[in-house]
């Protein structure tokens, strides 16, 4: 596997929805949040559990009236080993070779799972404030042999739209591929 990794494509899936509101009644209010996930251990199979509930919240001070909210990511950042990113209790080990005595390249090369998910909302339209949970989730945890154990910094920056329109509706956009190359960064238009 590691001798096709320079030949392999990998997919990345990113569905975008983007949501507005018209009139006097629509306002938007951002809140974050960030937190550790370390996992000292590493060999096979190990367990990397998700972020406690209370660190996942995010609080947003919205405009009191509109009668709904709809919540979205705006931002997600994930810190793997990085130096000062991560809880500063929790030490990096790594392999330096794998298992056939290849150089390891990084700490992100065997990333079983990435995942974002926005969670158990809530919303008071009294007073505008909403609350959500923002669950970021990274791990290497394998069946084989994992390379080296998870110090994990993360941050969601979560975006609530408050509305009152009861007409509302939708426009769905046909899917844009953008081709990636390695540490390239690239881009694409999209019109609506």
């Amino acid at each position: 596997m590691n001798n096709a990794i320079p030949q392999a494509t990998t997919w990345l899936r990113v569905d975008v929805l983007l949501v507005g509101g018209f009139g006097p009644d629509a306002a938007a209010s951002a809140g974050e949040t960030s937190y550790f996930i370390s996992s000292p251990d590493y060999g096979a199979a190990t367990v990397h559990e998700h972020a406690p509930q209370a660190e996942q919240q995010v609080t947003i001070a919205g405009t009191a009236g509109p009668n709904r909210a709809l919540f979205g990511f705006r931002a997600i950042d994930y810190w793997l080993n990085q130096d000062g990113r991560h809880d500063p209790s929790c030490v990096v080990i790594q392999n330096e070779v794998n298992e056939w005595d290849e150089p390891i390249s990084g700490p992100g090369r065997y990333v079983r799972e990435l995942s974002a998910r926005l969670w158990d909302s809530t919303y008071n339209p009294t007073t505008g404030e909403g609350q959500i949970n923002a669950d970021l989730m990274l791990s290497n945890s394998s069946t084989a042999l994992e390379i080296g154990n998870i110090c994990l910094g993360v941050r969601a920056e979560v975006v609530m739209l408050q509305i009152d329109d009861n007409d509302a509706t939708a426009y769905v956009h046909e899917p844009t591929e953008l081709r990636m190359m390695a540490d390239e960064p690239g881009s694409t238009e999209v019109e609506f």
